[in-house]
């Protein structure tokens, strides 16, 4: 998840000209949830994604995918960047 964050900040910084980036952790029962949004110059969504250009976002969703999370992205350009990722708490044998 650290990975996760990491890139969607690197990716604000470098590509996409947000001013705010706002970041929000949350634990409800056994699940973990990332909030992300910033202001930055957005994208379509719509469009397939080059992953020669975008292999940031490319591995934010394999990431989500090989900690068995699931996400909901909401982008416009323009308008910036929202992501929703929620990640199951897999507790060990014995706890």
């Amino acid at each position: 998840m650290y990975r996760i964050i990491q890139e969607l900040v690197n990716n604000a910084a470098n590509h996409s000209k947000a001013t705010e980036v706002d970041i929000m952790l949350r634990q409800d029962k056994n699940v973990i949830t990332i909030y992300y949004h910033d202001n930055g110059i957005g994208m379509d969504l719509d469009e397939e994604i080059d992953i020669s250009r975008h292999l940031g976002f490319h591995g934010i969703k394999e990431r989500i995918r090989l900690l068995d999370g699931s996400f909901s992205c909401c982008s416009e350009v323009g308008e910036g960047l929202e992501l929703s990722c929620q990640f199951p708490i897999k507790m060990a044998a014995g706890f």
